[in-house]
């Protein structure tokens, strides 16, 4: 059992707390639903929370939070005793990241408005990063600064492609049992410890502790599981690092860039057929109907299922419960029925939509459509038809033909499948071209159509000829390496084959 400390949260972590025992991470502070199928106490003795784990808030992946330490030293291990890396698993995809939580930043506001209420601000110098349409080296922070202003920043979301990291003014310095507050002169206690006697305990020792200091701190939950030595511990290395990081800031008035960092951000997007693991992965601890994560990711709170005017997600909780106490032989009846209740929806003149993820970080809702037909058989993937109309103007990418006044688009899409083809039609119904778009396999819900887009595409005029376009962008991918060795061959192998019409009509 390794020393390291991994605390996990999200609808993944079931599966992700499996994969992390296997390779002998242990799992901290685990919920009480994790505590129980896997037999965990709540509280080891690891207190540190060496790699944090949470959803990303489209709950299309996770974002990891590693201490820089130890993120070197699997670095120089070359990630070999690391579970998640995009050898072992080919099929998630990695955003960029090149700003990490809490690290603190001088930066330069360099646009802002008063009205909006934000400002954009410039975290590195020209040239730190590679400029491209995968990455930035800006932040954003909800509130109206001058442009020119320059301020101490810390990172407290990550970015992710191009999109910018999100920022607050000053900083604050996490611990593994404190939070150290350089504009606060008092001991604060995490509401989450009820307890009086020891909110008394944590108090005077805080104030011991604080006793002539410019600063104040913060009692975290897990401060509690500790004893007034590793308190004191604690402390002494916060004020250390507070005292360099002052120090770094006086000897560097102008600068701008990062001025301390203590961990690295992962962020990390799951295609279907990783979701279709976990659920695999999940099965061997609890009971888990197919689709399990895709439901969880894609499903709102408010897409109810009728008759029963529940949600998805609370349904699948529930009939998941049931199915625990039951006999084998039933379970597969209930969750055929679950299944059935859950795709009800996906009937011949229902809406559709469509989201078309990119490792920009934008996810682009195209234009929806109507189910035009569709095939649910137990036995084979779950296949919708569109029809998707446009309004005129603009021209269709890749064609270089106008959208015009009664233009519609006709598109199957086959769960599973690493394509799907638009066939551009007229008003009067005569084919105007096909967009043919490549992507990670197809993940199909109720209500939506979900994807990563993997930037290049075939497109196939009139005339029946096809070309391949943007391939610079999908080798960028790989190079970057934000998509395995493996998911690139499959689509260079796929692109041979329906460039020259031989996987495809």
């Amino acid at each position: 059992m390794s020393d390291i400390g991994v605390f996990i949260r999200g609808i993944y972590s079931t599966a992700l707390t499996k994969i992390f025992l296997d390779f002998n991470y242990q799992i901290i502070f685990p919920s009480k639903d994790i505590q129980k199928r896997f037999n965990l106490p709540f509280q080891n003795d690891l207190l540190s929370k060496d790699i944090t784990i949470k959803d990303r808030n489209d709950k299309q992946g996770i974002s990891l939070k590693i201490k820089k330490q130890l993120y070197n030293e699997l670095a120089e291990n070359e990630f070999k005793t690391f579970p998640l890396t995009i050898d072992k698993e080919p099929f998630i995809v990695r955003t960029n990241s090149n700003f990490n939580v809490n690290d603190i930043y001088r930066g330069e506001v360099i646009k802002s408005s008063e009205q909006k209420n934000y400002s954009l601000i410039k975290l590195a110098s020209r040239g730190k990063y590679h400029k491209s349409k995968f990455s930035t080296n800006v932040g954003y922070i909800d509130s109206f600064l001058d442009v020119g202003t320059k301020k101490i920043f810390q990172v407290r979301k990550e970015d992710y492609g191009s999109y910018a990291a999100e920022l607050e003014k000053g900083y604050t310095l996490p611990g593994d049992l404190l939070v150290l507050l350089p504009d606060a002169n008092k001991v604060f206690i995490s509401k989450k410890i009820n307890d009086p006697k020891e909110r008394k305990r944590l108090t005077e020792i805080g104030n011991e502790l604080l006793d002539e200091k410019n600063f104040g701190i913060i009692c975290r939950t897990v401060a509690k599981f500790a004893n007034n030595k590793e308190i004191e511990r604690d402390f002494n290395n916060l004020e250390n690092t507070h005292r360099q990081i002052l120090e770094l800031i006086s000897k560097m008035p102008d600068f701008i860039g990062k001025i301390f960092s203590q961990s690295k951000s992962i962020n990390f997007l799951f295609s279907f057929p990783f979701k279709k693991k976990l659920d695999e992965i999940r099965k061997e601890v609890i009971n888990t109907i197919s689709h399990h994560h895709t439901i969880k990711s894609l499903s709102g709170r408010k897409d109810t299922i009728k008759p029963y005017n529940i949600n998805g997600t609370d349904l699948l909780d529930y009939t998941e419960d049931m199915i625990e106490d039951i006999r084998k032989s039933e379970r597969k009846r209930i969750e055929a029925f679950y299944l059935e209740k859950y795709f009800e929806r996906i009937q011949n003149g229902k809406w559709m939509n469509i989201d078309h993820r990119k490792l920009t970080g934008e996810n682009i809702h195209l234009r929806g459509g109507r189910i035009e037909s569709f095939i649910k058989k137990t036995d084979s993937p779950l296949e919708v038809k569109l029809r998707r109309e446009f309004k005129s103007g603009g021209t269709y990418d890749g064609l270089d033909l106008p959208i015009e006044t009664g233009d519609y688009a006709l598109s199957i899409y086959r769960e599973g499948q690493w394509y799907y083809i638009n066939e551009y039609y007229s008003d009067e119904g005569k084919l105007k071209g096909k967009y043919i778009n490549i992507n990670t396999p197809l993940e199909i819900s109720n209500r939506i159509i979900n994807y990563i887009d993997l930037e290049v595409d075939i497109v196939e005029n009139e005339r029946g000829e096809r070309k391949i376009i943007d391939l610079d962008d999908f080798e960028q991918l790989f190079e970057s390496e934000f998509i395995s060795k493996r998911l690139y061959e499959i689509i260079k192998t796929l692109l041979s084959q329906l460039q020259t019409n031989n996987h495809s009509s």
